[in-house]
């Protein structure tokens, strides 16, 4: 694993472009990304999960991590914000591409690794990640620009920091 970035803040986009709503997190960062930001921020789309996600995180100081998140149609287009802190932790591994997002930072802050001390999670709420379409739905479309507003807001908060 490399520890060399060329920034100390990463923005994290989790996704898969091909399943509908599960790319929300990267066209997202995209959209992030047309937006004037200093050079110590790191924009990065993946399709990782778990463990694999460690060596996306590895020697940088803060994350914003932007993905999506099912909690039923109701919730299709909310904005969550989260801290790892939020999550529970369990002490059962199971199959590691199975390992959760706060599990692995947690697991890797224990071993000792550079990981970032501020880690926020934003959890985009979907209405179909299963559909095989280059698409997000309509509901979740239409959010995507105040929701960039608002993460753009987090990330100057950051800087600022």
């Amino acid at each position: 694993m490399s520890e060399h970035r060329t920034g100390k803040i990463l923005v994290l986009g989790l996704g898969n472009t091909i399943l509908k709503d599960d790319g929300v997190g990267i066209y997202i960062v995209r959209e992030l990304q047309k937006r004037l930001f200093p050079p110590e921020i790191d924009f990065v789309e993946a399709s990782l999960a778990g463990f694999n996600l460690l060596d996306i995180l590895l020697g940088y100081d803060k994350a914003v991590i932007i993905d999506a998140i099912d909690l039923g149609k109701k919730h299709a287009g909310k904005l969550m914000k989260f801290g790892v802190e939020d999550f529970a932790p369990t002490s059962r591994l199971g199959v590691l591409h199975e390992i959760s997002l706060p599990i692995a930072i947690t697991f890797g802050k224990r071993l000792g690794l550079t990981i970032p001390q501020e880690v926020i999670i934003y959890g985009i709420g979907v209405s179909d990640c299963y559909t095989f379409e280059e698409q997000c739905s309509t509901i979740v479309a239409e959010r995507i620009p105040e929701i960039v507003d608002e993460i753009y807001a987090e990330i100057c908060r950051i800087i600022k920091n």
